[in-house]
């Protein structure tokens, strides 16, 4: 066996030591770089760092409040450019020094400090390192020191710009209506220009600035509506129609000149602040007007006059009836409220026929058909005057129907008493005298009447008896006198028919007679009269002169009479029932003879003649 013999050993390796030597400084070198990183950290944790400038200042190395110190102090230049505003043709020149600019150091002071520190550690030491190689020119930052002064010039800018906006107007002048439209106006917004100057100031960049200038709205742009519902009132006139059988059409038309004068208009904002026109008529001058064409148009139905017919005891129709008519004023009123604002320029005008109370062709069913009652008085011996007059108030009766429930009264029917509705002058009581006056003889009628009633049972509303007893009237407490308006004779008709009274003068035999016919009831009436009590003798006679009379002659106008007070029983019965008793009095004063004589005549002895201005 051969055995060979081969050297096993390696030489020994020397790379982990290499490798390791090399790891040592590695980590050297990045604890060397970490200390460095940290210590420069450290260093400028308070204070800007190197290769920092505001404009030509260095403020690296320095902390905030000496590097505010430092550009107090260095004294670093507005831009010297001036700023243009613009707004259309207009140009206005600022300039910083009018306007109280300064260097803002606070401001710029932060922006230094900041970098290097606005980002990540990575990138704020790539930055730091950067600046450190290469300077960092931070620009100047600039602010207002009084901002007043830039507002104050923005303010005159705004004077030379601004103007409201004008509302749309509508005016009625007569019959005109002038609108006119609503106008936009301008205003700067003095707050934007302001913020658009201070920005370019600040920047320092000079050129030019648009002034901001919105444009304003009117409240009101536009009276187009209310235009067309003022000129539908008053553009033409308004007509009130009536087709009338009789008289044909009834027209009448309100003006526009009146139209006018009633219109009221008024404008209310909408939520929406739309407006809202209302056109509309004075109501209280178009009722005034209503009222007016009321009375004029206004036509009283004329009920018929009717005649009895003693042979065939009908009535027979001597006036016709006619119907009336009225107009209904607040139907009318609310009518041109409604139209007077639209295009229909007629209106209907309501008319309300009215028909009379007695109407020919209801003769048949008025019950009228037999007499009923009838009484007398006697005037003979009156004067031509007294018959006259006696004569002209009985004919206003004759004829007169009262209706079921009805109540007559006299005044009513006798109308006016004067010269001018025929009646002459004679002797009427006045008072406790006796004179001259229109209308004497009256009271006969009156008298003649109340003793129809009287004995017709009818229920008496007013009855006055005359102030001394009269002769001409028959029996004492059987008159009655009157004196329109405050004295008058009524009373009613109680029965279920219409009651006709006819008159009837005889001027020659002196009577006068009033005859009621109806439909007879069947009841009956009891006149009595009590004792006549407090019986009075007259006083003295008394003369007067009068001027009309010749000398030497005396004339009696008045003869005496007793005073006394006088009570008449009435009770009516139906059958055996007391449908009513009634006590009428009647208070006579004691009455004097009266006497006239002519100037210069001799009286009797012991006659004390009265003044000339007392009347007997």
């Amino acid at each position: 066996m051969t055995a060979n013999n081969f050297n096993l050993e390696q030489p020994p390796r020397r790379w982990p030591s290499v490798l390791l030597l090399v790891a040592s400084l590695l980590w050297l070198v990045a604890l060397a770089l970490v200390v460095a990183v940290a210590t420069y950290q450290f260093r400028y944790a308070e204070r800007i760092y190197p290769g920092v400038w505001v404009s030509h200042v260095s403020l690296g190395d320095l902390s905030r409040a000496e590097a505010e110190a430092v550009l107090e102090s260095a004294g670093i230049p507005f831009p010297t450019e001036q700023v243009a505003v613009r707004y259309g043709d207009r140009v206005w020149t600022i300039r910083p020094e009018d306007l109280k600019v300064a260097l803002d150091v606070e401001s710029a002071v932060t922006r230094a400090y900041q970098v290097g520190r606005r980002g990540s550690l990575v990138e704020d030491l790539q930055e730091q390192a950067l600046v450190y190689r290469n300077a960092r020119v931070i620009d100047p930052v600039f602010t207002f020191h009084d901002e007043s002064f830039l507002a104050y010039a923005v303010a005159l800018m705004a004077q030379e710009v601004n103007h409201p906006p004008h509302e749309a107007t509508l005016k009625v002048q007569g019959l005109d209506v002038l609108a006119t439209r609503g106008e936009t106006g301008l205003e700067v917004d003095e707050a934007a220009t302001r913020a658009a100057l201070e920005e370019r100031f600040v920047s320092g960049g000079g050129g030019e600035v648009e002034l901001v200038v919105r444009v304003t709205q009117p409240a009101l742009p536009d009276v187009s509506e209310g235009e067309k519902l003022v000129k539908r009132v008053i553009g033409s006139p308004l007509t009130l129609e009536y087709e009338d059988g009789e008289e044909g059409q009834l027209s009448v038309t309100i003006d526009q000149e009146t139209l006018a004068d009633w219109m009221r208009w008024r404008m209310d904002i909408q939520p929406d602040w739309q407006p809202l026109f209302t056109v509309t008529l004075n109501e209280a001058g178009v009722r005034a007007w209503v009222e007016e064409l009321a009375t004029e148009l206004f036509l009283p139905a004329q009920d018929a006059s009717f005649d009895f017919d003693l042979e065939s005891s009908t009535l027979i129709p001597v006036v016709p009836s006619v119907w009336g008519r009225e107009l209904d004023v607040e139907e009318t009123v609310q009518r041109i409220l409604d139209q007077a604002a639209t295009d229909v320029r007629t209106v209907p005008l309501p008319i309300i026929p009215v028909k009379p109370n007695l109407a020919m062709e209801n003769a048949a069913k008025m019950g009228v058909k037999e007499l009923l009652i009838q009484a007398s008085t006697h005037f003979a011996g009156s004067s031509a005057a007294r018959v006259h007059n006696i004569a002209q108030a009985a004919s206003r009766f004759h004829g007169v129907i009262i209706p079921p429930g009805g109540v007559f009264s006299f005044n009513e029917h006798l109308g006016e008493v004067s010269a001018e509705t025929g009646y002459e002058e004679s002797l009427i009581i006045w008072g406790d005298r006796t004179q001259v006056g229109i209308g004497g003889g009256v009271c006969q009628v009156s008298t003649t009447a109340f003793r129809t009633a009287l004995l017709g049972g009818y229920p008496i509303i007013e009855r006055y008896s005359h102030g001394y007893v009269v002769n001409w009237y028959g029996e004492p407490g059987m008159d009655a006198t009157v004196y329109a308006p405050r004295v008058d004779f009524r009373f009613r008709n109680d029965s279920d028919y219409y009651l006709l009274i006819k008159t009837e003068t005889d001027t020659q035999a002196g009577t006068l007679t009033f005859s009621f016919y109806g439909t007879e009831s069947g009841r009956t009436v009891e006149i009595s009269s009590s004792p006549v009590e407090n019986v009075t003798d007259p006083p003295p006679p008394v003369y007067t002169e009068d001027p009309d009379l010749p000398t030497g002659t005396i004339k009696q106008v008045d003869w005496a009479v007793k005073g006394m007070d006088v009570t008449v029983q009435r009770i009516v019965r139906q059958g055996d029932e007391v449908l009513s008793e009634d006590a009428f009095v009647s208070l006579y004063h004691p009455w004097a003879a009266k006497y006239r004589y002519g100037p210069g005549t001799t009286l009797p002895p012991g006659v004390v003649p009265e003044e000339a201005d007392v009347e007997g």
